[in-house]
């Protein structure tokens, strides 16, 4: 009986090593998209900045 809780604590602990990189593998993924979609803004922001000033030089 000692050996079946063994065997029975061992998988438990597996099954929560698994769940914990399940989560910090989706985490991650979810950073990276969101610093994606942030890098995207901010050169679509940039793009436009250099599309006002150089209307701005043209009409100078």
């Amino acid at each position: 009986m000692g050996s079946l809780v063994w065997v029975l604590n061992l998988w438990s602990l597996r099954l929560a090593v698994g769940a914990a990189a399940l989560a910090i593998t989706g985490a991650t993924i979810t950073l990276y998209g969101q610093a994606q979609a942030a890098r995207d803004r901010l050169d679509a922001a940039y793009a436009h900045v250099q599309e006002d000033a150089g209307s701005m030089w043209e009409g100078l």
